[in-house]
């Protein structure tokens, strides 16, 4: 059971050579909701170089009552506010406040990567005799199924993107800095096409 993490974190490293000419300053990622459907473009200016669908893994940053706690907050649990002109996700509403231009609704998109990950917390065959996979299922349950999670150092959230990237078979992850609410967004990139 245990020999996922090291399955994971190969898995991730080789997405991350994979998609390494992605990863520079003067890529940007565009989030679109078409029909209802969310859909990425990975784009160096106007040329579009990748694209497919998307879900928000969550978001990474420091607590605003303590700034030496980080924290990681699982995109489930987050809400959505688009603008009703460009279809663009803008900003979340748990952090800020929602211009009354704009349309909210609950990413129920983003249910396809937390199904995944509840059935593989589900699905773990344990031995209760054997303390070693005792503590492996909690600390998978307490790090995946938890709406905030508390990071104590890097390895941390390093675990829980390789983790999430292999149990989903997604291809890929792209993180955002959110300058507005001091916050990194993470996605998972699905189904990409390179154009």
């Amino acid at each position: 059971m245990q020999e996922n993490i090291s399955k994971s974190f190969i898995n991730y490293d080789n997405s991350l050579k994979i998609y390494k000419k992605y990863y520079n300053d003067n890529i940007k990622l565009t989030l679109n909701f078409i029909n209802n459907v969310p859909t990425f473009e990975l784009k160096n200016n106007n040329k579009i170089l990748m694209n497919g669908d998307y879900n928000l893994i969550g978001i990474y940053g420091k607590d605003s009552k303590n700034e030496d706690t980080k924290y990681f907050r699982w995109g489930w649990d987050l809400l959505y506010s688009t603008d009703k002109k460009t279809n663009v996700d803008t900003n979340y509403t748990n952090y800020k406040i929602i211009n009354k231009n704009e349309d909210v609704l609950i990413n129920i998109n983003n249910t396809y990567y937390i199904k995944k990950i509840i059935n593989y917390i589900l699905d773990l065959k344990i031995n209760i005799n054997n303390f070693k996979e005792l503590f492996f299922y909690e600390d998978m349950k307490n790090l995946f199924l938890h709406h905030i999670i508390i990071i104590e150092n890097p390895l941390q959230l390093e675990l829980l993107l390789a983790m999430t990237l292999y149990i989903t078979k997604s291809d890929l992850i792209w993180k955002v800095y959110d300058n507005n609410i001091n916050v990194v967004k993470y996605y998972l990139l699905r189904n990409v096409k390179e154009l």
